[in-house]
């Protein structure tokens, strides 16, 4: 994916863009109701002509997660979230903010074959697990053609 800075944040910071590879992998076993997967990517930002030297050079993101078929179009699952950053003012192999975790239990439900709705909750976990830090969540997914 590639990603062209269009927010005022990001244009002031001089950022052109960032390029994102993604990494989406699932293994259900035979017969099985039970799936587990991992989601992951590498983000890389790109800036023109001078950048803040805390400018975030680098993201790192995986997403273990398990699910479980209640019914053919129901899912609940779990999935943690990792998330760690490097920045222009770090080593290439210094990433920072490795705190920033977070538990995600969830539901897929296919509405019908066009609509999906899938709300979760995002639990940070690497400071302080509470209701005041805890968002509900809803993904949309809508299929036109």
């Amino acid at each position: 994916r590639a990603y062209v800075a269009t927010s005022t944040p990001a244009q002031a910071a001089n950022q052109i863009g960032r390029t994102r590879l993604v990494l989406v992998q699932n293994y259900t076993p035979a017969n099985s109701r039970w799936s587990v997967g991992v989601t992951g990517y590498a983000q890389s930002y790109f800036y023109n002509g001078n950048r803040a030297a805390n400018a975030t050079k680098t993201k790192l993101l995986a997403e273990p997660s398990i699910n479980y078929q209640i019914k053919p179009n129901l899912t609940a699952g779990l999935m943690y979230d990792m998330l760690a950053k490097n920045k222009f003012n770090n080593s290439f192999f210094n990433f920072y903010e490795a705190d920033e975790t977070a538990l995600m239990p969830n539901v897929s439900w296919d509405v019908n074959e066009k609509l999906n709705l899938s709300p979760y909750l995002s639990i940070p976990t690497g400071k302080r697990i509470a209701a005041d830090t805890t968002t509900i969540n809803l993904l949309l997914s809508m299929r036109l053609l």
